[in-house]
């Protein structure tokens, strides 16, 4: 199944990129979010499954989308491209 998984993206990468990159583009040169893109879940995540599972046991665990996380990768990529070129 990973295979097909592979395949799927190598063939779509050169399609769906150059739409991704427009819009993070246009996201940065207009310096405002979505309001969709902000929004994070916390969920409790549980150090181990026992019947006396403590919040104070739990770590927690931030399930944001993709969208958001691949623009805080850009960001902090441009933001380390600009401090190394700078230092």
């Amino acid at each position: 199944m990973t295979w097909l998984l592979k395949e799927c993206v190598d063939e779509c990468m050169p399609l769906v990129a150059p739409l991704v990159t427009s819009r993070i583009n246009t996201l940065l040169t207009e310096g405002r979010l979505p309001c969709a893109i902000k929004v994070a879940v916390i969920k409790p995540r549980f150090k181990s499954l026992t019947v006396t599972m403590e919040l104070s046991t739990a770590t927690g665990l931030s399930l944001t989308y993709f969208s958001s996380k691949l623009l805080q990768k850009v960001v902090m990529k441009q933001l380390d491209d600009h401090y190394k070129a700078t230092i």
